[in-house]
């Protein structure tokens, strides 16, 4: 190994000495360098080859980012969290939960920077505060994602047996599922086509939503204008008051769930 220390290890052993000067600041950047810098020295010791092909665009992970974080959450919960809370009770729960995950994104963000890695973002869990830690966000993690697979298969069949109801919705459901199954057996650049096109649909569906509803509200299809009506209605602006805004907390939470993958991607 080369002896020219100016490269990752000087840059890694150069702090701010004002930072420095403080104990227990620099306790913990001494730590999280020494951890990087033996991480370092495994790599070019062992010279294995990457695990990982990189064969996705950058347009394809851009989009498979953003549309990971649209799904039923926000296609089918959106109603009951106006139900649960109202109109107000709903835009609080959104705003606290888009708060907390603005957060948690520039926090991963900024760590996935510091600290490249191609280990999933348990592993900072397991770096920074202990490895109990990393081990519970990694199974935490896999049971959320089982349970998310499972309310899309479910929410498929329900929004196809709008148009057919006459067919049993599992039968949809298994259709996703094999397609699903699918896009992910084939090869990696297939994948990310599959994905990017698809995205690409919901990232669009967004948007029309967006317009047709703003269309619907000032009565321009031909309707009732409805404008803030539903502030006056009886329960609104609050319906149920903090039971109903926690309630629309839940759904919320559903809703953003995802959007880890744009502070990792």
């Amino acid at each position: 190994m080369s002896n020219n220390s100016d490269g990752v290890f000087g840059a890694l052993h150069h702090r701010d000495p004002v930072v420095s000067e403080n104990p227990g600041s620099a306790n913990i950047y001494e730590f999280v360098e020494e951890k990087h810098i033996d991480d370092v020295k495994s790599m070019e010791s062992t010279k294995q080859p990457p695990k990982l092909q990189r064969k996705l665009k950058g347009r394809q992970m851009g989009m498979i980012a953003i549309g990971g974080t649209i799904g039923t959450g926000l296609f089918i919960g959106s109603g009951s969290t106006l139900a649960d809370a109202g109109p107000a009770g709903a835009l609080v729960a959104f705003a606290v939960m888009g708060s907390m995950v603005f957060f948690v994104c520039t926090s991963l963000g900024e760590m996935s920077t510091f600290i490249p890695t191609s280990d999933p973002f348990n592993h900072f869990g397991a770096r920074f505060l202990d490895p109990a830690l990393g081990f519970a966000f990694g199974w935490n993690y896999w049971y959320s994602w089982m349970l998310t697979v499972g309310s899309e298969l479910v929410a498929c069949g329900i929004i196809v047996q709008y148009w057919l109801p006459n067919i049993n919705s599992a039968i949809w459901s298994v259709i996703s599922l094999l397609v699903m199954f699918s896009f992910n057996a084939i090869s990696v650049r297939g994948y990310g086509e599959a994905e990017f096109w698809m995205a690409s649909l919901k990232v669009s569906a967004v948007l029309v939503f967006v317009v047709v509803g703003i269309l619907t509200v000032t009565g321009a299809t031909g309707g009732e204008f409805i404008g803030g009506k539903n502030w006056h209605v009886e329960g609104a602006p609050f319906k149920d008051h903090i039971v109903g805004v926690l309630k629309a907390c839940i759904v919320a939470a559903f809703s953003m769930q995802g959007t880890e993958i744009v502070g990792i991607t």
